[in-house]
């Protein structure tokens, strides 16, 4: 037996008698009976056979199959479907280096697709889902070949430029894209064998069949030659062009996939929800899709998904937070924008590698980072830090 395979099969057993003992006992409920026993399956199984990538996976089978009966069917759907949002812009942030807050414009790519293609060509739902993404996927190679001209905070106006514009010209041109009224989009009807499914659990089978399908072929992508390349493109440009590397190639296809994914979880977001309307997918949509990936892991595959996990909790349970005092008469409160910014500073500060770097490193990395941030907070420089390539050796190690 392979170290994959016993990797795989290790942290699915941890997974699976982790949820059964949790579920039994009531000890948790909701999303944390599926992330604890999913944490604890591919921790386990990484200190024993030092196999993360298979790990992760594996922990996911059973809790993919138990997730309905912990939380909703229609909820684990949105959480996997921004999950593959995430998991498209980490390829182009996480791998290649490169700011993009437009990613929620490639959503509505897509999810404009379908809705144009069932209501006014009478396409199935299903067939809809890859011309979604290769129309999203288009649009993402020319805002690639756009891209190559800029670089860090120029890309970061450029891309915003374009979350701030698209929701106008979709409204402009209402006679197709239906205005500010938006698309009604029809549900997925069961039948033949999937009969005795409702909606919402045929949905959640499609969609897990899909993000299964983005996760196994964006890991196989990035383990390979192409990750390597990314990776060289986005640590210096002028070295990855002395190793025979072409950052111009290499940028465009990074954000061609993104938007491809993209494109793909509109689809899925727009069968699911029903309705799309250009005002779904502006800045904020990109800004949310940014938090996910630094919340979760930038470069993992397994960090889009939890990162999206905790923003849609925080999005669906958080409004805004009310503050002491007033202003004219007014109350304060803090919107859910400023949330999503403070939280984006703290795991910067806290956390820099996000939720799954804290899963996959040592205790004692862990503790190295909280101490050198709090230092850095407070302003104590009289004990120094150990030095990041140290701990980010250690965690990785």
């Amino acid at each position: 037996m392979t170290a994959g395979l016993r990797s795989l099969i290790l942290s699915a057993l941890v997974a699976l008698a982790a949820y059964e003992l949790f579920a039994v006992t009531g000890a948790l409920s909701g999303l944390l009976l599926l992330v604890l026993p999913y944490a604890l399956g591919v921790r386990l199984a990484t200190l024993v056979t030092h196999n993360r990538r298979h790990a992760a996976i594996g922990a996911l089978v059973p809790l993919a199959v138990l997730g309905p009966q912990a939380v909703p069917a229609s909820e684990l759907t949105q959480i996997l479907i921004l999950g593959v949002v995430a998991l498209g812009l980490n390829v182009v942030t996480g791998w290649a280096g490169q700011i993009h807050l437009a990613q929620g414009v490639f959503v509505g790519f897509g999810a404009y697709t379908t809705a144009l293609l069932t209501t006014r060509l009478g396409w199935p739902l299903l067939a809809t889902i890859p011309v979604a993404g290769a129309v999203a996927g288009v649009f993402g190679l020319l805002l690639g070949l756009v891209a190559l001209r800029f670089t860090g905070v120029f890309l970061a106006v450029l891309t915003t430029s374009l979350a701030l514009v698209t929701p106008i010209v979709l409204k402009h041109y209402g006679s197709v894209t239906g205005g500010a009224g938006g698309i009604l989009v029809e549900p997925l009807t069961p039948g033949g064998a999937f009969d005795a499914l409702g909606v919402d659990q045929l949905t959640y089978i499609v969609t897990v069949v899909v993000a299964t399908l983005a996760a196994v072929l964006t890991w196989n992508m990035l383990a390979g030659r192409v990750g390597r390349a990314l990776r060289a493109v986005r640590d210096s440009p002028v070295a990855a062009m002395g190793i025979g590397v072409q950052p111009t190639r290499y940028k465009a296809l990074a954000f061609t996939v993104s938007s491809f994914w993209a494109g793909i979880a509109g689809a899925l977001y727009a069968i699911t929800i029903g309705f799309i309307n250009p005002d779904s997918f502006g800045l904020f949509y990109g800004v949310q899709f940014l938090t996910m990936i630094v919340v979760g892991g930038l470069s993992t595959i397994g960090g889009s998904f939890i990162g999206a996990a905790i923003v849609y909790e925080l999005t669906t349970h958080v409004q805004d937070v009310g503050l002491p005092g007033s202003i004219a008469g007014q109350s304060l409160s803090l919107p859910q924008q400023a949330i999503f910014g403070i939280i984006l500073i703290v795991v910067i500060l806290l956390v820099p590698r996000g939720i799954t770097g804290v899963l996959y490193a040592s205790p004692a990395a862990v503790l190295h980072r909280l101490r050198g941030a709090f230092r850095t907070v407070s302003g104590n420089r009289n004990r120094p830090a150990r030095s990041e390539k140290m701990l980010l050796t250690e965690e990785t190690r």
